[in-house]
């Protein structure tokens, strides 16, 4: 069941036609966010790292990507859905199990640094 389910299905009672309403704005909320920052990536407004957040990382991977590799639009906002309805919570216990996880694996340590390394000057190179 789809918002359009919630939205016009006229015998609901009028709460449940304000969830469609609801999930309606917020899959607008996400295209407006990840459509302004993917134009921003495009004009190169979030080369500094001050301005690189994980909406632009992202938006920047899907321009960057071949066709056929890298994460797709519905990947994207995927992520995007997690992050705002589901974040906080899962988001922090993620992290916390990620530095456990580094702390026991030393290898992995220094593969991830090394992996950061080289994506962040590929990334924020200065010309």
């Amino acid at each position: 069941m789809g918002p359009k389910f919630f939205t016009e299905t006229l015998w609901l009672p009028r709460k449940y036609r304000r969830i469609g309403q609801a999930v309606t704005a917020f899959q607008k909320s996400m295209t407006d966010m990840y459509e302004s920052e993917k134009a921003r990536v495009a004009q190169g407004e979030s080369e500094t790292a001050g301005n690189c957040t994980f909406l632009s990382s992202l938006a920047k991977g899907s321009l960057d990507a071949k066709p056929g590799e890298g994460l797709t639009e519905r990947d994207i906002y995927g992520n995007i859905f997690v992050i705002n309805f589901a974040g906080h919570d899962t988001s922090s216990h993620v992290f916390t199990f990620a530095v456990y996880f580094l702390a026991a694996n030393p290898t992995v340590q220094d593969w991830l640094s090394e992996e950061l390394h080289s994506v962040c000057v590929r990334s924020f190179a200065v010309t």
